[in-house]
C-alpha cells in the first residue's frame, strides 16, 4: 500500500508542478502597450484615439533609419492595400490616458496609423517586438 501512495503522490506533485507553471506563464507574460502622450501631447489630445497595426515581417528591424525609411514607403497605401498585403493586423484604442494596450504580440516587425480626431495628427509609425525583451512603445 506504501508503495501505491507513494506514486500517487508523485503524480498529485507533478500535476501540481505542471499547473504552477503554465499558471505563472499567463500570470506573467509581458503585456505591450503603445503611448501616444509626450511632452508635446496631453492626454485629452490623444485618448480614445483608434490605431490600426499590421504585422509587416516576422523579422525585426533594428535601425530607426530602417524603421523610418518603411513608414514613409508605406505611407500612400491605404489601409484596405495594406490588409490586403498584410493580413495579420488589429485595431485597438486608446484609453482616457492615451494608452492603448497591445496583450502579447510575436516576434516581428509592425506598422501602426493612429485615427485622425481633428486635434493632433499623428504620423503613421513602426515598431519592432522581439518576445525575449519586449519594451512598451512610446511615440515621441
Amino acid at each position: 500500500m506504501l508503495k501505491l501512495n507513494n506514486k500517487i503522490f508523485k503524480l498529485l506533485l507533478g500535476c501540481v508542478i505542471f499547473s504552477m507553471v503554465i499558471i505563472s506563464g499567463a500570470v506573467y507574460a509581458k503585456s505591450l502597450s503603445i503611448d501616444l502622450t509626450s511632452k508635446d501631447r496631453n492626454a485629452n489630445e490623444v485618448a480614445k484615439r483608434e490605431i490600426v497595426i499590421w504585422k509587416i515581417k516576422d523579422k525585426i528591424i533594428t535601425s530607426d533609419k530602417d524603421k523610418e525609411k518603411l513608414a514613409k514607403d508605406l505611407y500612400s497605401w491605404s489601409d484596405d492595400d495594406l490588409s490586403k498585403e498584410y493580413k495579420d493586423n488589429f485595431t485597438v484604442t486608446t484609453d482616457e490616458n492615451g494608452v492603448a494596450s497591445l496583450g502579447n504580440l510575436s516576434t516581428g516587425t509592425y506598422y501602426a496609423r493612429v485615427a485622425d480626431n481633428g486635434k493632433v495628427k499623428i504620423f503613421p509609425f513602426v515598431f519592432t517586438v522581439d518576445e525575449k525583451n519586449q519594451n512598451d512603445v512610446t511615440i515621441m
